[in-house]
């Protein structure tokens, strides 16, 4: 009979019990529920609602303690966590500074749905590491292994193994080459979004065969003339960070404008730093690249009046331009930009030494609608996530 003694713990409504709801309903339930923590106390009920609970669950971040500090105990949570949730789809490591490859192998038996593993800051991964993920990883769409010992080794194994990549981030990984590169752009045609930051190894020639990117973020790299035309050739590039590269002294005007003669699609463009970027260059973008929304030219000391009647003249989407510390954007230059540049909404501006207050002001009243920010962009790093999650 309904109702007695234990049973009224089931949840009765009237004689009929929460539990005689097929899996299917209960697994609606959980999904109604706002947030994570009313997600596990609805696992904490009993084990067969912990087993719905955690059959939804698509992702998780697994974060360094003293107790997984060996190889055996990091083996074990892993193999734990993936029997757990079987239908994870995103994955992160990172910060496990000391999990070590031999870790890995549970991605060869559990990593059949995996589309999303972070890897940053895990300083004991090598290659090795690598090939375990290759091995079990095949439907993965992004891998982000900032700041891992890997090389152009660990890189073939990843685009033998992941042929469905689409996004890597490579940033401070030293070991990297053009070679690790090239292997990338030949096996997996559909990656779209790389970051190469700080990667002073790689001059751009490995993207050549790269015919599908579209988000590219290169600062502080070695690229050269030929790399970067390399680079672009595809067309495809949307957002281009080639920020501080003012050490690559292999750079110049035909590097650099070789991104008006291909990209027709970019909107993003930040070459903060270039200081060997030149008039030259600078008008044959404005002039190739007619959808820019952003472009920051911020201590380009090289661009001058020239350069800016370009971007004036050309750029008739540009919403932000970054002018910050260049020395010779002067009167006339602002004068240009004034009545230029018709869908421009916000201007960084400050210490240019050659710019008067007054051609400040005539420029504020003449555009009271363009916000003038004193502020220097230092990193385009959250323009690019926003990029990359449209």
């Amino acid at each position: 009979m309904a109702g007695n003694g234990d049973d009224s713990s089931c949840g009765f409504i009237g004689e009929t019990c929460i539990n005689d709801l097929p899996d299917e309903c209960l697994t609606i339930v959980v999904k109604f529920l706002e947030n994570w923590v009313d997600r596990d106390a609805f696992g904490l009920t009993c084990h067969r609602w912990l087993k719905i609970q955690s059959g939804i669950r698509r992702s998780i971040k697994i974060q360094s303690r003293d107790s997984l500090s060996t190889s055996h105990n990091f083996f074990k949570y892993l193999g734990r966590l993936f029997d757990r949730f079987t239908a994870l789809h995103s994955v992160s490591l990172s910060g496990c500074i000391e999990i070590p490859d031999s870790a890995l192998t549970v991605f060869q038996s559990a990593g059949s749905k995996l589309q999303h593993l972070s890897l940053d800051c895990c300083f004991s991964i090598t290659d090795e590491g690598l090939a375990y993920i290759s091995n079990g990883c095949a439907a993965l769409l992004s891998l982000s292994l900032y700041r891992c010992n890997i090389s152009d080794n660990g890189l073939g194994y990843v685009a033998r193994g992941c042929p469905k990549l689409e996004i890597i981030n490579l940033s401070y990984c030293v070991y990297v080459t053009d070679s690790g590169i090239a292997v990338l752009s030949e096996r997996c045609p559909e990656l779209k979004s790389v970051i190469i930051s700080f990667c002073r190894n790689i001059q751009g020639e490995g993207f050549e065969k790269n015919l599908s990117l579209q988000c590219l973020e290169a600062e502080s790299c070695r690229l050269t003339d030929a790399g970067l035309s390399k680079t672009v050739k595809g067309g495809s590039l949307e957002f281009l960070n080639l920020s501080h590269l003012h050490n690559s002294i292999a750079l110049g005007s035909r590097g650099f404008g070789s991104i008006g003669m291909a990209c027709t699609n970019l909107q993003f463009l930040y070459m903060r730093m270039c200081r060997t970027l030149e008039n030259l260059a600078v008008i044959e973008i404005s002039k190739g690249c007619p959808l820019l929304k952003e472009w920051n030219l911020a201590v380009c000391q090289e661009v001058s009046v020239a350069g800016w009647q370009g971007v004036a003249q050309n750029c008739r989407n540009l919403e932000i331009l970054h002018v910050n510390r260049c020395r010779h954007f002067c009167n006339t230059s602002m004068h240009s930009i004034k009545n230029g540049c018709p869908k421009l909404s916000a201007l960084y501006l400050h210490g240019c030494p050659n710019l008067t207050a007054t051609s400040v002001e005539l420029f504020k009243q003449s555009r009271s609608a363009v916000r003038i920010i004193p502020q220097e962009c230092m990193c385009a790093a959250p323009f690019f996530d926003k990029f990359l999650k449209k």
